[in-house]
């Protein structure tokens, strides 16, 4: 919840900090793929929940490079 609150806030703040955004979608990420680690080697099974919640980290960081990496408007 508060991964997504900064990403929220970030999102408000506005245009100027794509950059900042696209950090915050790394760090997600880097969780993301912490926590897929432990559901298959450390906890041995898999949560429907979870893993809706990791598409919709690996969604938002896709959003945040694209927009991060796409040619500005003239």
């Amino acid at each position: 919840m508060v991964w997504f609150a900064g990403f929220l806030a970030l999102l408000v703040a506005g245009k100027g900090l794509l950059r900042a955004q696209l950090v915050w979608s790394i760090g997600g990420l880097l969780t993301v793929f912490y926590l897929v680690y432990a559901e298959l080697f450390a906890i041995g099974a898999l949560c429907l929940w979870c893993t809706a919640i990791h598409a919709i980290v690996v969604g938002l960081f896709l959003l945040s490079l694209w927009e991060v990496t796409s040619p500005s408007p003239t």
